[in-house]
């Protein structure tokens, strides 16, 4: 028995070497094949203490989060001291998973038919009868690759052993068995991400409507007054000009400089020899002498 615990322990830390490297993936129900190899300890009470050789072949499938079922075939034989005992059983298996990551354990009940053949020692008699068994056990999955995994289980099979072919009614015979596992398709792909929202974009206001500016209203015309004496225009019962004539002279020169003058008034009074008043203005220039305009 230490032998099989043995065993056991390591399967546990082969199995722990593979999920450090393995990926969580999403549930693949796809059917599965197995092939796989072990120890078998039969009961004693087939009076042989010892643990041989077995071998093994399932199909199963994961039918939800919680659930495996595995069809399973085995075959162990066991000598010692001239005596030989063989089983081979065939059943189905409902495994309990207690996750779905990458090592998953699980507990396992099952049921189903096997047939024992015992060979006393120097006996040429072979019995064998076909009888009903149930098994419970615990093992664990362990991650590969995305299809392949390791499955290792311990489980005790408790036959019913019908007949007077043995002298006993019932038998509990010991497996632990190692089996690699393929999944006959891949595991399903997740939904890809939703394609991201575009953001929503303001629309840029509208710019404010770009005002010309007014244009300043033309300076108010500007008048500028010049007044003239008679005295200095004309000489006494003459209408000649003096000679001498600085403010024609000067007025003539603005007139001349300035463009903007585009008007020029000279007024006067009928008074005879008043002091002449002339008036200039910008645009403007305005005469006002103080007798009629000549």
């Amino acid at each position: 028995m230490n032998k099989i615990k043995n065993i056991a322990i390591a399967a546990a830390m082969l199995s722990a070497s593979f999920a450090a490297s393995a990926q969580d993936t999403l549930l693949n129900q796809n059917w599965y094949v197995g092939a796989g190899a072990g120890v078998i300890r039969p009961d004693g009470v087939w009076g042989i203490d010892k643990d041989d050789a077995a071998f093994g072949l399932k199909l199963g499938k994961a039918l939800n989060e919680q659930w495996d079922l595995q069809f399973n075939a085995t075959e162990g034989a066991v000598k010692q001291n001239g005596a030989r005992y063989g089983q081979k059983t065939l059943g189905v298996d409902a495994l309990y998973m207690f996750s779905r990551k990458s090592v998953r354990p699980f507990l396992l009940v099952g049921a189903g038919a096997e047939r024992d053949v015992f060979t006393a020692a120097n006996s040429l008699a072979e019995p064998k009868r076909n009888s009903p068994f149930v098994s419970v056990g615990l093992g664990l999955q362990s991650n590969i690759t995305e299809r392949l995994f390791l499955q290792a289980d311990l489980r005790n099979v408790h036959g019913f052993i019908r007949g007077d072919e043995f002298s006993h009614s019932k038998a509990n015979n010991k497996y632990l068995m190692f089996s690699l596992n393929y999944l006959l398709g891949p595991a399903p792909q997740p939904a890809p991400p939703p394609a991201p929202v575009a953001p929503v974009v303001a629309p840029e206001p509208t710019p404010a409507p770009v005002v010309a500016p007014v244009a300043p209203p033309p300076p108010a015309p500007k008048f500028e007054k010049v007044t003239m004496s008679a005295n200095e225009l004309f000489a006494f019962d003459s209408a000649n000009l003096a000679p001498e004539q600085p403010k024609l002279d000067d007025m003539a020169k603005l007139l001349n400089e300035d463009k903007s003058v585009n008007n020029v008034v000279i007024t006067g009074t009928p008074t005879a020899w008043v002091p002449t008043s002339t008036t200039r203005s910008c645009p403007s220039v305005v005469l006002k002498p103080s007798r009629p305009t000549w």
